[in-house]
């Protein structure tokens, strides 16, 4: 299939590099550059893709900037495969690749990486303090979009999926100490929450019921499937990291809001709407990791079948 664009390596040394990110940037072009340790000189290497029509006017430009006499530097233009299929056939490959390392690993080592992702570092809990009060601003005003902003901060994937591994593994330490962390992650976001609410209230402020806040006091049927399914997305995304940044967030949607609705709820005095709350985030924490569970079975077979039938 012909490609529409190049992909261009550009070396230099680092003085000369600013008249070259000034040039792309007249282009309108996204650059990279990278340092190049050189005992003679401080060289970089900018990396940047064009358009085929465009190719020939930027090098002409680049060879005036550049004096390619010296060795230091370099123009290299390299065809690149395109189409509308190959970030999709990258992305499945890296997946693939990522996966078949990880059932592969001997248990040990993944033992390690499980028990460095159940440890609590010290930023943890003060980025599931602001996610939850970020979660609380969206309840209160019914923005479903700064809801959405506070699943971003929240770090709580990682200690959520080593509970599900180590009761996969019978590993009762790492268990006890994902569930620890979890335990930490959702206390912090919860009291940030109260403390806030209690605040409005001695201010005279207002706490208004919104659809946001009452749609979390109660459970349906949805609420019962999808943190089992978020736990196996959640499970396969660790095992290969590709997507585990996006799937941390659909994670962190599960206990977030839920854990700020609960401390809402305990404003309000009503018994109905603090049994709703808490029914719901402990479905959602009891499905996440029930998902965790089916998630590293799967993983633990094809592990098994990759071994020829030995433990993953």
């Amino acid at each position: 299939m012909p490609t529409s664009m190049k992909k261009v390596e550009v070396y230099c040394e680092t003085g000369t590099a600013d008249k070259v990110t000034s040039l792309l940037d007249k282009w309108g072009i996204y650059w990279y550059k990278s340092p190049i340790e050189s005992r003679e000189k401080k060289t970089c290497k900018l990396s940047f893709y064009a358009p085929i029509y465009v190719i020939d006017d930027i090098i002409g430009e680049l060879r005036a900037i550049l004096d390619l006499r010296k060795k230091e530097n370099l123009i290299l233009v390299i065809d690149v495969e395109a189409g509308l299929g190959s970030p999709y056939r990258v992305t499945k490959r890296k997946w693939r690749s990522r996966l078949k390392q990880y059932v592969s690993a001997p248990k040990f080592m993944l033992e390690e990486e499980t028990i460095e992702k159940a440890e609590l570092q010290p930023t943890q809990p003060l980025l599931s303090m602001i996610a939850g009060l970020t979660a609380l601003v969206g309840l209160l005003l019914n923005n479903p979009y700064v809801i959405i902003g506070s699943m971003l901060i929240s770090p709580i994937l990682g200690p959520l999926y080593s509970i599900s591994l180590g009761i996969y593994w019978k590993n009762r330490r790492l268990a006890i100490m994902g569930a620890k962390s979890t335990a930490i992650l959702i206390a912090s976001p919860f009291i940030a929450s109260l403390i806030a609410l209690v605040a409005i209230i001695i201010v005279g402020g207002e706490l208004n019921e919104t659809d946001e806040l009452l749609m979390r006091t109660r459970v349906t049927g949805y609420d019962i499937v999808l943190p089992i399914l978020l736990g196996i997305a959640g499970a396969f995304s660790i095992a290969t990291t590709i997507t585990e940044a996006l799937t941390g967030v659909a994670v962190a949607a599960a206990i977030i809001p839920p854990t700020a609705t609960l401390a809402w709820t305990i404003t309000t005095g009503s018994i109905e709407l603090i049994l709703g709350s808490t029914e719901l985030l402990s479905l959602n924490i009891f499905g996440l990791v029930v998902g965790g569970l089916i998630g590293q079975a799967i993983l633990g077979l094809l592990s098994a079948r990759n071994n020829g039938g030995g433990e993953g």
